[in-house]
């Protein structure tokens, strides 16, 4: 994975460098990619486990980072429905594996 490109795209989106859910993403879209059937829950707490939190704390954290943030992520990977945490891991993930090809 190009953790680079990833960067550039959640910089593209504004989302804060300094949020706690900026390098949630990251880590959650390189677990992803490692195992696609893991479901959201499960990787907030292996991201919890990783980063000596909770994972009620990464979801909530990860769910901060791109709230008011809805119709800029839809513009951008040109969608219309709505966009939860798992929407915008898939999104993520599609983006990078398109990088990759």
């Amino acid at each position: 994975m190009n953790k680079r490109k990833l960067e550039d795209i959640l910089d593209e989106l504004q989302i804060k460098v300094s949020l706690l859910g900026y390098k949630y993403w990251i880590t959650a879209v390189e677990l992803y990619l490692e195992n696609k059937t893991i479901k959201m829950m499960k990787l907030c707490r292996e991201i919890a486990k990783k980063y000596n939190t909770t994972g009620s704390r990464v979801e909530r954290a990860l769910r901060h980072a791109i709230e008011d943030k809805e119709e800029t992520i839809q513009r951008y990977f040109n969608v219309s429905y709505d966009i939860d945490n798992s929407a915008f891991l898939a999104l993520l993930a599609r983006e990078m594996e398109r990088e990759e090809c």
